[in-house]
């Protein structure tokens, strides 16, 4: 309903600069303790996405596996981009350095072929960067989300940083664009589904 949406906008939008300002060290640490709680729940997790999105077991742990691999890959480079500024060179010597934030709310858009991978992806790339995340997976593949959006809570994630949408995506993503609190789009799907986000925007 639109309630819900603006509900979630609203939680996502107030939670963000507590979340911006979260210690890289910490966000890192919700992170790998999730990826390892899909490591300790492989079976579980290939069952559904092999009933839900229709994928072969061996296509399932392909996908699980690259989730995996995002979290760690994501986690190191948060790391290495977010625990201290840049310093750079001052040509007339001057003091520069250069400092990677948030932006803001993130809405994230993943598809039904890559149910856990791209799901992920998309999150978790944008909590570790700083931002708070409404997540709308297709609606094919919404038991799967919904499995993993509780490990990520079982982790230590802040309920508050990260908010899943589940409904039908014409209906659900056009109301979400709209507000203004939406400061990014993270999209993976069709040419025209993308153009639609970007008129929509």
């Amino acid at each position: 309903s639109d309630d819900t949406i603006k509900e979630s906008i609203g939680v996502a939008s107030n939670f963000y600069p507590k979340w911006k300002n979260f210690e890289i060290e910490k966000k890192v640490k919700i992170v790998n303790k999730f990826a390892e709680l899909l490591e300790n729940n492989t079976e579980k997790l290939i069952k559904i996405c092999v009933l839900e999105a229709g994928k072969t077991i061996k296509d399932s742990i392909d996908d699980l596996r690259e989730a995996i691999d995002f979290c760690y890959y994501y986690s190191s480079e948060a790391k290495r981009l977010f625990s201290k500024p840049n310093i750079l060179k001052g040509p007339t010597g001057e003091n520069n350095k250069l400092v990677y934030e948030g932006k803001g709310v993130i809405f994230a858009i993943s598809p039904w072929n890559f149910p856990i991978a791209i799901f992920v992806g998309q999150i978790v790339s944008a909590l570790l960067a700083g931002n708070t995340v409404i997540a709308k997976p297709a609606e094919q593949t919404s038991i799967i989300a919904y499995n993993i959006a509780k490990k990520f809570f079982e982790a230590g994630l802040p309920v508050d940083a990260f908010q899943l949408l589940l409904g039908d995506g014409e209906i659900v993503g056009p109301k979400v664009l709209r507000d203004e609190r939406i400061k990014g789009v993270v999209f993976t799907g069709s040419c025209e589904t993308a153009k639609n986000i970007q008129q929509n925007l």
